[in-house]
């Protein structure tokens, strides 16, 4: 285990240091790394005179986008094609829950058919 991470071993919830998310974000600038925790709202913990962060919220928001394109591609089974591709059964858990709180996205537009014949294929493509 790296010594500049906090764990409890009963929750398997590890603090990692602001380097340590530099290093997942490519990132070197610690600036630009406490700007991209902000960005994600992922809260920055003082100890001694180090920073961490829980590294379960940082790995979520770096699965996020690629999660988010699984449930547009397979709506149907994107659950079962993440859980193969994720190997930590707590990050999988955890982005199902966060994930089921957030809305689906909605059009913006709404279709208004003008003739009976865009009545009626408006209703085989929705129902």
């Amino acid at each position: 285990m790296n010594q500049n991470s906090l764990t409890n071993e009963q929750s398997s919830f590890r603090m990692i240091q602001l380097d340590e998310v530099g290093d997942k974000l490519f990132l070197k600038d610690r600036n630009a790394i406490r700007k991209w925790l902000k960005e994600k709202g992922i809260g920055i913990y003082p100890r001694g005179k180090k920073y961490f962060v829980s590294e379960i919220e940082v790995d979520y928001e770096l699965n996020k986008p690629y999660v988010e394109s699984l449930r547009r591609k397979s709506p149907n089974n994107w659950k079962d094609l993440f859980k193969v591709i994720c190997k930590d059964e707590t990050l999988y858990e955890y982005t199902l829950f966060l994930l089921e709180e957030e809305p689906i996205f909605n059009p913006l537009t709404r279709v208004k058919p003008k003739s009976r014949d865009d009545k009626k294929l408006l209703s085989q493509l929705i129902g």
